[in-house]
This record gives C-alpha cells, sequence and structure tokens, in this order.
C-alpha cells in the first residue's frame, strides 16, 4: 500500500496465456425481457472450430519483456527450463534488481522453482490468491488478443498464429505498459476497500 512508482517500476509481471485461433471482438447489449431469442440480439457461433496455443511472457517498466510459445501444459520441468532460457533477457532489459511475480498455480510454486529462485539471487514478491486485479499482464493479454483480432485469419495454420503473436507482442508499446503500472497503488487502494466492504458485510 505504501509503494512509490519507484517500487513498481521494479516488479515483472509474468504469466501464461491460451491464445485462440478464432478470436473475434466481443459484442455486448443489452436486451429487453421479452428479446431474449430474438434473431437481431443473437451471434452465432462455432465453438467447435480452431485450435488455441499456449504462450508464456512477461512485461515491466521497460516494456514488454520475452514471449514463449509453449508446446503442452506447464510443468515444473518446462517452468525451470523456461526461467533459465529467458533470465538473461530479463536481467538486460529489467535490470539486475528487478522482483519477479508470477501468480500462484502449481508449477509457479513448486519447491524446485522456489529453489532455483534462490540460487539465482532472483527477487521474488507473493501473490495473493484470486486477485487478477492486482496483476496487469491480465490487461496485457486482453490488448494482445484485440490485435490478433486485426489479422485476416490464421486458419488451420499455428505457424501463421505463432508469428502473429511475436509480432503483436512486440507492437505493445512501453508507454501501455507503463500507464498500467502507474495504476498499481490506485488497484491495491480499491482491492483493500472491497475486502473491508466484504467483512462489513460478514459482520
Amino acid at each position: 500500500m505504501n509503494w512509490t512508482i519507484n517500487n513498481w517500476k521494479k516488479v515483472v509481471w509474468a504469466d501464461k496465456c491460451h491464445v485462440e485461433s478464432f478470436i473475434t471482438n466481443k459484442v455486448m447489449l443489452w436486451r429487453k425481457k421479452n428479446e431474449t431469442w430474438k434473431k437481431e440480439c443473437i451471434m452465432e457461433s462455432n465453438k467447435n472450430t480452431g485450435f488455441f496455443i499456449t504462450i508464456w511472457a512477461c512485461v515491466g517498466w521497460n516494456g514488454v519483456g520475452p514471449v514463449r510459445i509453449l508446446n503442452g501444459r506447464l510443468t515444473n520441468k518446462i517452468y525451470l527450463e523456461l526461467l533459465n532460457d529467458v533470465k538473461e533477457e530479463i536481467i538486460t532489459l529489467f535490470g539486475n534488481d528487478f522482483i519477479f511475480l508470477d501468480d500462484n498455480c502449481s508449477a509457479h510454486r513448486a519447491a524446485i522453482i522456489t529453489k532455483w529462485k534462490k540460487e539465482n539471487k532472483i527477487n521474488y514478491m507473493d501473490f495473493c490468491p484470486q486477485s487478477p486485479d492486482l496483476n496487469i499482464i491480465e490487461n496485457v493479454w486482453s490488448e494482445l488478443k484485440r490485435r490478433l483480432v486485426k489479422f485476416d485469419g490464421f486458419g488451420n495454420s499455428k505457424q501463421k498464429l505463432r508469428e502473429c503473436i511475436i509480432k503483436s507482442w512486440s507492437s505493445i508499446s512501453t508507454s501501455f505498459i507503463r500507464k498500467l503500472i502507474k495504476t498499481m497503488n490506485k488497484r491495491c487502494r480499491m482491492v483493500k476497500k472491497k475486502i473491508k466492504d466484504m467483512q462489513s458485510n460478514i459482520n
């Protein structure tokens, strides 16, 4: 709660994300009670087409960091290999004194990962359970998917989707990331207030 922007500048947010080949722009509408099944209020969709690719990436004050395409799910072993692969890139981009933040998924909190962080003198912070509001990379994933919508489809080509992911990721501006980081104090205050409100309701 008492951190300044200089503290938040040191944080590197990291996470994984599924990117679908059938990304579409979300359309929201408000329907009246009797309009539930009205034709103009329904958008057709096909849930059985397309595929998805899992990516891992990180962001910080100096912009987007390395991004990696994952083959299969993120296991402890794969995450360990990934961290070894991106470590020098992260140091080069964000400096030696960065603070690493990943969420509480089992691979991130495995004993071998905690050991690796300590052995490599990686400063890291615990992440609050069920707190996506405190992780700015969630907003970055949304921005990435908005950019992918602009491409003219991916067909059945995973390679094309991979190329578009890399291109779109690198096009996300540093100013956009910094704007998100500057909201962290506000996010913390809002989450704290929400917790207090919930506690008050319980009591």
